[in-house]
């Protein structure tokens, strides 16, 4: 993800990335923490309620008011980033750009850090190469 963010940004694209780092009060993730689908409902939920998902056999409920925060900012940052190109004034949301390569953080509270922002990217990095993948396959 990084190396396509940072050739895209270099090639004058247009870049944006976020982290959706928020649990929901609603299983699995209740139990699991902000897994794969954690935004998902978030993005769909009927605010102030997630709706049912009975595809995946998962009730729906009432939201917390973190939940109706997080959902509410991400998914007035989709609607303008589909509306208008733009997720966000470039105050609250910078593009991403070299060298700062900012990164949209999405849980309590909503905020920006650097991409590589200490721990969790030396931990990736590190996971990285003892696996002996090839540092182009880094999801950092």
């Amino acid at each position: 993800m990084a190396d396509l963010a940072r050739l895209h940004a270099a090639a004058g694209g247009a870049v944006w990335l976020s982290r959706f780092d928020h649990r929901p009060a609603l299983e699995p993730f209740l139990s699991q923490g902000p897994t794969h689908g954690a935004d998902n409902a978030c993005l769909w939920a009927h605010l102030p309620d997630f709706i049912d998902r009975p595809i995946l056999k998962r009730k729906g409920g009432p939201m917390t008011p973190a939940d109706i925060d997080v959902a509410a900012r991400f998914q007035a940052s989709l609607l303008r980033f589909v509306t208008s190109g733009v997720p966000d004034v470039a105050e609250a949301w910078p593009r991403f750009e070299l060298p700062r390569e900012p990164i949209a953080i999405f849980g309590q509270p909503f905020h920006i850090v650097p991409l590589n922002e200490g721990v969790r990217s030396r931990l990736w990095a590190e996971l990285l190469a003892q696996s002996g993948a090839p540092r182009d396959a880094a999801i950092a």
